[in-house]
């Protein structure tokens, strides 16, 4: 069971790392460019009223 456990550790780990990089890419992206050029939309104006709030 050690052995196993062990394992799973070890695929999570190189899980998150691999998340880790993905994420941190995507917000220097964001920091370095824009929302439009990261995800292809723009963001609403932040003026603009969201409604009431359920």
């Amino acid at each position: 069971m050690r052995a196993e456990l062990d394992t799973l550790a070890a695929l999570l780990e190189t899980h998150f790392v691999y998340e880790e990089k993905k994420l941190v890419g995507a917000l220097n992206a964001l920091t370095a460019g824009s929302t439009e050029g990261l995800l292809g939309v723009p963001l609403p104006p932040l003026d603009r009223d969201p409604g009431p709030v359920h």
